[in-house]
């Protein structure tokens, strides 16, 4: 993709990657460093329709599904998954994760996926943390902190001059802020940082909106000794799951424009 100081690397294949190449890097030095590279032309809007395909997909474990309109990591894309309620049906979280990313790799999807209490903690992780050999991560629900903490300032969303901003002045991982006062980091680097951070600690509340409306399903079994008054419950803690995948069918390849 054209850029500051010409054409650059969008993305790449696990191949390119073991070669040395990288996102980000420009194409006279990837293909200097790898000899024989084959490159395609980036394509934003087929990405795009192509990660709304992959959404509708996703709806075979939920209902609720949402692409990822924030990514910092070129040539990746994303899409959230709200899997409360749904995890048994496949026999447990892990068991769903699992079932998901075979199925993407075998039509040729490279993917991380993550699970977290809070939208802000699956994605950064799903995207910055470690995973295990399935390329899964599961964030325990009192783990946030620890979690977070030793990821890069990009894990929370923000824009680029916000991260070049705190890199600045030290401050490269979420850890580095957890215990800052608010209000000086407010004052200089602007709200959506505390926004975000507190997001994805599940201080505060984060809406995120389906891509279709998710239909509303009622069922009723008529008891012959109905209570004698109403009984509620807490609702759920919802369930996130993030995917982020990078689509590959060729192996060697690179992206570039």
């Amino acid at each position: 993709m054209a850029a500051h100081g010409g054409v650059r690397i969008v993305a790449v294949s696990p191949a390119a990657r073991a070669g040395g190449v990288f996102a980000g890097q420009p194409l006279a030095d990837a293909r200097a460093v790898l000899t024989g590279l084959c490159t395609l032309d980036a394509d934003p809007q087929a990405d795009a329709r192509a990660i709304e395909g992959l959404a509708a997909w996703c709806g075979r474990y939920t209902p609720w599904t949402v692409v990822d309109k924030v990514s910092c990591v070129p040539g990746d894309a994303g899409v959230w998954l709200d899997i409360t309620g749904c995890a048994h049906l496949f026999g447990g979280e892990e068991a769903l994760l699992g079932d998901l990313l075979s199925r993407m790799e075998r039509v040729g999807y490279a993917a991380r996926a993550a699970l977290a209490d809070t939208p802000g903690a699956a994605w950064a992780v799903a995207r910055f943390g470690q995973t295990d050999e399935r390329s899964i991560a599961v964030v325990p629900g009192n783990a946030h902190r620890r979690t977070l903490a030793p990821l890069p300032m990009a894990g929370l969303r923000l824009d680029a001059a916000t991260v070049e901003g705190l890199a600045r002045v030290g401050l490269r991982r979420i850890g580095d802020i957890l215990d800052l006062p608010r209000a000086p980091l407010a004052a200089r680097f602007g709200d959506a940082l505390i926004r975000r951070l507190d997001q994805a600690l599940g201080i505060r509340g984060e809406t995120l909106s389906p891509r279709v409306p998710v239909p509303l399903l009622s069922a009723r079994l008529p008891s012959p000794n109905p209570s004698r008054g109403p009984r509620t419950s807490p609702p759920p803690s919802a369930i996130w799951l993030m995917i982020c995948a990078s689509a590959w069918r060729h192996r060697g390849r690179a992206r570039g424009d």
